[in-house]
């Protein structure tokens, strides 16, 4: 079956071929295409606030021109963004994970047959 999302699949070379200060996936979000870092790379104004464990990139991105915090974060399944201002609140070690998925765009579209 075929996906309408739009979106990548990093994976667990590309995570280490990457170079990053501080060592967060929310880092590596921008290698997707319509992924703007927040404030040129710093947090915008109304997410300093809540920090994230060790001050690392809580991952509130503009993509594809929406709010920096209307983006969803999940690990394993589990909903992980904080409340406020909808960043991630759990950073998992860069380590630890061998893949990650962003979509840049709305929920699959899809014909359920009963």
């Amino acid at each position: 079956m075929e996906s309408t999302q739009n979106g990548e699949v990093i994976e667990g070379r590309k995570i280490a071929a990457v170079p990053l200060n501080g060592r967060s996936y929310t880092d590596l979000l921008a290698l997707q295409p319509g992924v703007v870092p927040s404030a040129y790379g710093n947090q915008a104004p109304d997410t300093t606030d809540r920090p994230t464990s060790g001050n690392l990139n809580p991952g509130n991105q503009s993509v594809n021109g929406q709010r920096e915090s209307s983006n969803g974060f999940m690990v394993n399944g589990a909903n992980v963004m904080e409340g406020k201002n909808n960043g991630a609140a759990i950073i998992p070690n860069l380590d630890s994970i061998e893949e990650f998925r962003i979509i840049t765009n709305n929920f699959d579209a899809r014909i359920r047959q009963l």
